[in-house]
């Protein structure tokens, strides 16, 4: 049996940190999400239309072989706490430049206020897909298998449960003060909690990054994987779940807002729900 490479010690106190860790970092992420409805709203405010909306959802699965360029990038660098945190430095004070909307409201036109936005969550996306490559990884060598599933129920019951007090009253708060100003300092706020939490993640242990120079090559792996059966069915689920959601899905929150004229903070209290 494979010794685990860190101690009880280190493996308890790197779950510790990874829990505070999340919590910083969950209003973040739940703000920032292309498709949420904090990223819609502002949109809207902007002059977004469906073309705009559809691009802005569209980033994450456009962006979605960044992740083999990430994993390719990781294996060369060969330390996850200084990949990590250099792509999720830029991952997330990216997020900063929004502030530069409200105050270039009155002299930038509304498409290149939109481009903007579109440019920082392309930026975002991109590095974030290199931040949680190695962050899985680490994750993975961090925690003991027998105990993943147990902690990370955990962390995200709890991140989940901060989420669902931090969405309600930013919601009721867009409701009251729907200008870009207010949208650009709730972006900024997150933005400046989930910064500093990099350094909780950076202060977890990291086990060495093991590589086999022997394994399989990517088109052997998919090969061996496509002649399985139930991984063709699987895939095939996939495609059609993934197709029929995120044609409809980014245009939810649009609905919602503009054609039932519905408050965000009404629809953030249903997502409590």
């Amino acid at each position: 049996m494979k010794t685990h490479p860190l101690t009880q010690l280190q493996v308890r106190r790197g779950m510790r940190l990874s829990i505070f860790d999340g919590m910083l970092a969950q209003a973040f992420y739940g703000l920032t999400w292309p498709g949420s409805v904090f990223v819609t709203g502002f949109a809207l405010l902007l002059g977004a239309g469906s073309f705009t909306i559809g691009l802005l959802a569209a980033l994450p699965p456009l962006l979605s072989g960044v992740n083999l360029l990430a994993a390719w990038a990781l294996e060369r660098v060969g330390r996850r706490r200084r990949f990590f945190a250099a792509t999720s430095g830029i991952h997330r004070s990216v997020i900063l430049l929004f502030m530069v909307i409200p105050f270039a409201a009155g002299t930038a036109s509304r498409p290149a206020l939109l481009w903007l936005l579109i440019g920082v969550i392309f930026v975002s996306v991109f590095f974030g897909a290199f931040q949680h490559t190695a962050w899985m990884s680490w994750m993975a060598d961090m925690i003991p298998e027998d105990r993943r599933g147990a902690f990370f129920s955990r962390r995200n019951m709890l991140c989940g449960g901060l989420w669902m007090v931090q969405s309600y009253a930013i919601g009721q708060l867009l409701t009251r003060q729907n200008t870009e100003l207010t949208y650009a300092l709730v972006f900024a706020a997150a933005t400046l909690l989930a910064v500093p939490s990099i350094l909780l993640v950076t202060a977890q242990p990291e086990p060495p990054l093991e590589t086999d120079p022997d394994r399989p090559s990517l088109i052997d792996l998919w090969r061996h994987a496509w002649n399985l059966k139930q991984f063709r069915w699987f895939l095939f689920f996939q495609l059609a779940w993934g197709f029929t959601t995120s044609l409809a899905g980014p245009f939810y929150n649009v609905y919602m807002l503009q054609n039932l004229g519905i408050p965000i903070g009404q629809i953030t209290a249903w997502g409590v729900v």
